[in-house]
């Protein structure tokens, strides 16, 4: 018999209202970066600031996708005790792994913008795309095996994240610019960048991590 809990549209209303939860805590866990991108240009002297107000950002993205994983396996039906769960096991680890990432990202940046200015630019500039999407994959890759192996040290993680990121180099360019499109909607379409965006892209990123990494 089905029950008023197990009504389809009760399902419904409980996936959307746990998804927008997600994209709310996410949101203030990221206001800094939120602020900046509304008060700030995009300019390369602002580039100090962008940094700045993006330290949080790795450590909330581990907990949205550590939060999608356990809605999702275990349907748990309260989401803010989820995220701040989540957020207490995988902020610490998750931003390690991204100023891994964002170190990367900013030297890829500052030789661009050395070698823009040369002839090898044309030559070189396909080399620096390649490392930059090794770098965020690898942060992506990183998350995502943190997740399903929280008891396993960082070191060990990076490693196969690496290991990943390498082997199914398609699997990392499909995830970087699925992370991509998540910061380009919150810079250029925030209603739909801090509300859906983070928990439907974020929830691609893991799900496309889960099937190309089962093996693992």
């Amino acid at each position: 018999m089905r029950t008023f809990e197990n009504n389809i549209y009760m399902k419904a209303f409980s996936w959307v209202y746990n998804l927008l939860v997600f994209n709310l805590l996410f949101t203030l866990m990221n206001l800094p970066l939120f602020l900046a991108f509304s008060l700030l240009a995009i300019d390369f002297r602002n580039l100090l600031f962008f940094l700045l107000a993006a330290l949080p950002f790795g450590g909330a993205f581990a907990a949205l996708l550590g939060s999608l994983q356990q809605f999702i396996q275990e349907k748990e039906d309260e989401p803010f005790k989820v995220f701040f769960s989540q957020m207490r096991s995988l902020w610490l680890k998750g931003t390690g792994y991204w100023l891994i990432a964002v170190s990367c990202l900013l030297i890829v940046a500052v030789d661009l913008l050395f070698f823009s200015a040369t002839s090898l630019f044309r030559w070189v500039s396909p080399l620096f795309f390649i490392i930059g999407i090794i770098g965020l994959s690898a942060f992506l890759n990183s998350v995502y095996f943190q997740i399903r192996n929280p008891k396993m040290f960082r070191k060990a993680i990076y490693k196969i994240s690496l290991y990943y990121t390498i082997r199914k180099w398609y699997a990392a360019v499909i995830n970087s610019v699925l992370f991509m499109i998540i910061i380009g909607c919150m810079l250029l379409k925030p209603q739909f960048g801090y509300l859906l965006a983070p928990s439907l892209l974020g929830g691609l990123i893991y799900l496309n991590s889960s099937k190309l990494h089962k093996s693992s």
